[in-house]
């Protein structure tokens, strides 16, 4: 298995869709169209290329649910590349974007 380096990027975008994740209740899959996908001080941008793309971020549903977001809101999230095709957020840092 090939493991991503460490990275992370500050992705802003409008929130498409949130679909349960079966496997793991505590998480969901939150798909947006990224807007902005910033670099973070210090750290390899690996989605620098996602702008105008929809792209998919695992996050935890409690931040999710306490934020209560719905479709066409608009967010900012520090996520990261964990492997082939996986985006994950960091740590309560999905917040709405003003």
């Amino acid at each position: 298995m090939v493991s991503a380096k460490p990275n992370k990027a500050r992705l802003a975008g409008t929130v498409r869709e949130v679909r349960a994740d079966d496997r793991r209740p505590d998480r969901v899959d939150l798909v947006m169209t990224v807007d902005r996908a910033d670099d973070v001080e210090g750290d390899a941008n690996l989605l620098a290329h996602t702008s105008g793309q929809e792209l998919t971020v695992t996050t935890d549903a409690r931040d999710l649910a306490e934020l209560g977001l719905e479709r066409g809101d608009r967010v900012v999230v520090d996520a990261e590349v964990r492997g082939p095709g996986a985006v994950w957020s960091r740590p309560r840092t999905l917040r709405r974007d003003r």
